[in-house]
């Protein structure tokens, strides 16, 4: 019914200074709490530490248009995330139980807040993934997130050329993470339950 566990992966950021996927990547690491009730659906709680490359005070991104390099640092960032989880097969289901799987895609998203530099912004955190039970009580996953940061110095470059009008909603700033992951599951649904309820 719940599981406990360690990931770790890259990330890079997407905005006004970069917006190839993963040209300029820095590490992550992390810890979530999910709770499975059946095989179909998950709620997740998430910690993430990471690091991206973001563009260094002072620049300007019209100089990228020019092709000029743009001089790059490091962001540390730390997010809290409340994920929902849809499985497409019954993950991890007893043999009993209809199209149960030991191996799942998913999809997943949510609501989360980033701290950085001193700052809190809301992100939307979003996704595929897949995950495997190796045993009857280890996981390991795959996902790939997408999340839209509610700040536009996020990436470091703050609205360079007057497009979002001092809106947060319409910036560009995103981060996107490629995450690896190991879980332990615990408490388990008895045999004669279902949905977890007891059978008499």
């Amino acid at each position: 019914m719940f599981e406990l566990g360690v990931l770790g992966g890259v990330g890079n950021v997407m905005g006004d200074a970069n917006n190839v996927f993963y040209n300029k990547i820095g590490p992550l690491a992390g810890g979530f709490f999910k709770y499975t009730p059946n095989g179909y659906v998950a709620l997740t709680a998430q910690f993430d530490l990471g690091s991206l490359e973001i563009a260094s005070e002072g620049s300007v991104a019209p100089s990228s248009a020019l092709g000029e390099e743009i001089p790059m640092t490091k962001r540390d960032y730390t997010t809290v995330s409340c994920l929902g989880e849809f499985n497409f097969f019954n993950y991890a289901g007893h043999p009993y139980e209809p199209y149960h799987s030991s191996i799942t895609p998913y999809l997943f998203g949510g609501l989360g807040v980033t701290y950085f530099d001193r700052r809190l912004a809301l992100t939307l955190p979003m996704g595929v993934g897949a995950k495997y039970k190796i045993t009857n009580r280890l996981n390991l996953g795959l996902t790939w997130t997408m999340s839209k940061v509610f700040n536009d110095s996020f990436d470091g470059i703050d609205d360079p050329i007057g497009l979002n009008e001092g809106s947060t909603w319409l910036n560009r700033d995103w981060y996107s993470t490629v995450a690896i992951s190991f879980s332990m599951s615990f408490l388990e649904l008895c045999a004669p339950c279902h949905n977890g309820v007891i059978k008499l």
